[in-house]
């Protein structure tokens, strides 16, 4: 009866048998935080936050998808192109404005702080991921910075 319930609880088996993600669902989640933190700087619940820390971590390490591999190049990727294309956007939008420096010195402070943030959030991959693989790490590759953000201040 009610033991068999607790172990069947759907906290319980996830902890068990831990599922791999959709990188697709999971990034769109993921951009979406990563959008507000450098435009406006709010947070979601520390729930929220936890949760998409989990979600990056499951990302760096469980073996995802049909090559069963881990997606951590994919993220660090995929993270480096919405950035520039963030920038991008937002450097038009500053050419449009009557008022560029007041408004550039506004959007700038608003994105690095933002990306302290982000920085903070993507810590699992920066510690692992993007130390191994960065210029000074033990398999470098090309495109890759020393940190989250450092990668949003070079976009």
């Amino acid at each position: 009866g009610e033991r068999h319930q607790r172990q069947g609880s759907p906290c319980r088996m996830s902890l068990l048998r831990a599922q791999p993600l959709d990188f697709d669902t999971t990034w769109a989640t993921l951009s979406e935080e990563v959008g507000r933190l450098v435009t406006d700087l709010t947070q979601g619940t520390v729930e929220e936050w936890i949760t998409l820390h989990t979600y990056i971590y499951k990302l760096c390490t469980m073996k995802q998808g049909a090559m069963k591999v881990p997606l951590a190049d994919r993220l660090y990727f995929a993270l480096k192109g919405m950035l520039q294309h963030f920038c991008k956007h937002v450097a038009e939008d500053l050419l449009r404005s009557p008022q560029l420096l007041s408004l550039y010195a506004f959007r700038w402070h608003r994105y690095c702080a933002g990306m302290q943030c982000v920085d903070r959030l993507f810590d699992y991959l920066n510690r692992y991921w993007i130390k191994t693989h960065s210029s000074t790490g033990l398999t470098p590759l090309d495109g890759v910075h020393a940190s989250v953000y450092d990668m949003g201040m070079a976009e």
